[in-house]
């Protein structure tokens, strides 16, 4: 009889291993997927924030194309400045700079 309580409580004991094991296990993959998520989150954000700033530079190259005479978008001078101006193309470079993620030390 002594001997199946011992075998009853090292059963037990093994459950109760294996569900802590599994507890754990559990735990290490929510906190895997939390920090994919995060991962990933940063990754599109960067990703955002360089398409921006392509998109300036772009625009900048457009402008001085412009001011030189080689290509022609828009008939108006004033337009010429406003919708594909330096003003547009450092705005969309400030924007992407600003929605680059910080870097964490």
């Amino acid at each position: 009889m002594p001997e199946n309580g011992r075998e009853q409580r090292e059963a037990k004991r093994r459950a109760k291993d294996q569900a802590s094991r599994a507890h754990a296990a559990r735990r290490e993959q929510d906190e895997a997927a939390e920090r994919r998520q995060e991962w990933e989150k940063r990754r599109n954000r960067s990703r955002t924030a360089y398409i921006l700033m392509v998109v300036g530079v772009v625009v900048a190259g457009s402008h001085i194309l412009e001011h030189l005479g080689v290509i022609r978008l828009l008939p108006n001078a004033a337009l010429q400045d406003i919708l594909i101006g330096y003003p547009t193309a450092g705005v969309l470079v400030v924007l992407g700079l600003a929605m680059l993620p910080a870097q964490k030390y």
